[in-house]
Parts: structure tokens; C-alpha cells; sequence
């Protein structure tokens, strides 16, 4: 005699389809998140590259600036001048680190040093108005990124 009672054991087809349909929204968001992570991961890379190129076009370009200790001024003790060039050093590679400027500004900040060095050169008297100029225009350009190192005092405006 059959019995009343369903039978337990046997499934329900709309118990199989959510099953499935639960272990495939599962599968495809697990992708969708493997590949957002991997394109963040490839875009994340690419801006690095470009970013560790300038960083290192920048700290070239500080050291341009260390050829001013050997056109020290007369009046101004050796290890003032050298602060004050140490200074302008290091907040050159704080601008140039700082992603404010792209690889062509940095090369043309280059040569405004080489210029400033020149002139220093062939008249150490210039040397701290120079300093001080070059100090105003990066100011102008990267704005308080400038000022993170601190302006040595022989070359306050």
C-alpha cells in the first residue's frame, strides 16, 4: 500500500536549479574578482614604472646641483653654503619625486640647474640670489611640495 508521506530521499528539480544556480554565481563573481584584481594589479605596475622612471630622471637631476658647493661665495662660511645647497638637493628630489612634474619638465628643470651652476661658476657672488631664484620658481611649479625640506635662511625671499 503506498504511502502518503512524500518520499524524502527523491529531490525536487527546483532544488537542483538553485544549487546549480547558487554554485554558478559563485564561480563567475569569483572571476569577475580575479579579474578586476589583475587588471588593478597590471595598471598598478605600468603607473609604478612610469613613476620609478621619473623618480630616477629626478634624482639626476638633484645631483646637478650638488657643483655648487665648489662655487662657494666669499663672506659665506663653507659649511653655511653647503647647508643651503644640501637643502635645495633634497627638496629637489622631494619635487621631482612627487610626480607633480612630467619627465620633460624635469629634464628642463636640468637644464635651468646646469644654467644656475654655470653662472655660479663664473661668479660665486651670484650664487645665493641664483639659488634663491631657482628655490622661487620650483616653489611656483610644485607649490608646498618646496617647502617640505625647509628654505636654508641665505636664501630666504
Amino acid at each position: 500500500m503506498p504511502s502518503s508521506k512524500p518520499n524524502r530521499t527523491a529531490q525536487n528539480p527546483r532544488d537542483q536549479i538553485s544549487g546549480t544556480s547558487g554554485r554558478l554565481f559563485i564561480m563567475l563573481f569569483s572571476i569577475a574578482v580575479l579579474i578586476a584584481w589583475g587588471s588593478l594589479w597590471l595598471a598598478f605596475q605600468a603607473w609604478k614604472t612610469g613613476y620609478d622612471q621619473k623618480s630616477l630622471v629626478g634624482r639626476d637631476t638633484a645631483r646637478h646641483i650638488r657643483k655648487l658647493v665648489d662655487s662657494k661665495p666669499a663672506g659665506i662660511s663653507a659649511t653655511t653654503w653647503e647647508d643651503a645647497v644640501d637643502h635645495a638637493e633634497a627638496m629637489l628630489i622631494a619635487v621631482t619625486g612627487s610626480n607633480l612634474l612630467s619627465v620633460p619638465q624635469i629634464e628642463e628643470l636640468t637644464t635651468e640647474i646646469d644654467q644656475c651652476v654655470e653662472a655660479t661658476r663664473r661668479n660665486p657672488e651670484q650664487g645665493p640670489a641664483l639659488l634663491r631664484q631657482l628655490w622661487n620658481e620650483l616653489a611656483k611649479r610644485a607649490g608646498p611640495i618646496a617647502e617640505i625640506y625647509g628654505r636654508p635662511r641665505l636664501i630666504m625671499p
